[in-house]
């Protein structure tokens, strides 16, 4: 049986996890909060540089949770659920003071699935999968055959999902094809001790920025090539890559540090992004 890393704080990648999330409330304030702000300075920043760059925050946690691997638990799953309930009853009140915001009471009963929170959706179905993800994996690793398993995630991920787009597997990486290549990718790293040289990650990180942002701006100007490749997607395999590649770094970035203080600021993360993307308090109601 393979061995499962220990629950132990590496405050380099707790770092990683601010990071991702604070690149996650720059979305959010964009997309949900930004309407009626009309035209401001370094708006097109925003837009055409700093954005194209931040699609990549979804791909990073879901690194993190593989690298140190998931077991489904019914502690687990209860604890996002109560945790997924409470927030929801804190945002009860943006429905009931903010007018033309309609509140569903299904939510209080069904806060993982019908709370709003995709990726909490997304991530509760993982776990549920994730002891055949596992085995999986073992399968492969104790054969020395993770070649073949990376192989066929990324048939799966690139070219059945992100290429074809074939239904009821493409949701723009909105899906658990995603995060499940997404997780195997992050258990690759962690049991084959990936360590690449970090002159070699920053090149390759450079490239892949300076593609997408110049996909992005021609974009603006040729719809048809946004619309060809989909640069902002989480199942395209430049915003995978470089977030692969950002999590290398971050591995290799004071190696073995803990910070009682970092680590005690990145556990806030979950409430951060369960505020922030309510329904209640973003607005529009459950999808």
């Amino acid at each position: 049986m393979l061995k499962r890393k220990k629950l132990y704080r590496e405050s380099n990648i707790e770092v990683l996890r601010i990071l991702a999330m604070f690149m996650i409330l720059l979305g959010h304030a964009w997309y949900h909060y930004e309407c009626g702000v009309g035209d401001y300075p370094l708006k097109k920043v925003a837009y055409h540089i700093v954005n194209p760059l931040l699609y990549m925050h979804v791909d990073i946690f879901v690194l993190i949770s593989g690298y140190f691997g998931l077991k489904l638990k019914s502690t687990k799953i209860f604890s996002l659920y109560t945790t997924c309930l409470f927030y929801t009853f804190v945002a009860m009140f943006f429905a009931f003071v903010l007018p033309d915001i309609s509140f569903h009471w299904k939510s209080l009963l069904f806060p993982i699935t019908q709370g709003g929170w995709w990726f909490i959706r997304i991530y509760v179905a993982l776990i549920l999968i994730s002891p055949m993800l596992n085995l999986i994996i073992e399968y492969y690793h104790s054969r020395h055959q993770w070649r073949g398993l990376i192989v066929i995630a990324f048939i799966f991920n690139f070219y059945i999902s992100y290429l074809h787009r074939v239904d009821s597997i493409y949701s723009m990486g909105y899906d658990l094809f995603n995060f499940s290549c997404l997780y195997i990718l992050g258990r690759y790293v962690a049991l084959k001790k990936v360590n690449w040289c970090s002159k070699t990650i920053v090149t390759a990180l450079l490239v892949l920025s300076f593609f997408k942002l110049g996909i992005s701006e021609l974009g603006f100007t040729f719809p048809i090539i946004e619309k060809a490749i989909r640069i902002k997607t989480y199942c395209n395999p430049v915003n995978v890559f470089s977030a692969f590649l950002v999590f290398l770094l971050f591995l290799k970035w004071k190696k073995g540090w803990s910070n009682p203080l970092v680590n005690n600021i990145s556990t806030s993360t979950l409430s951060i992004y369960l505020v922030t993307d309510n329904q209640y308090v973003r607005g529009g109601g459950v999808k």
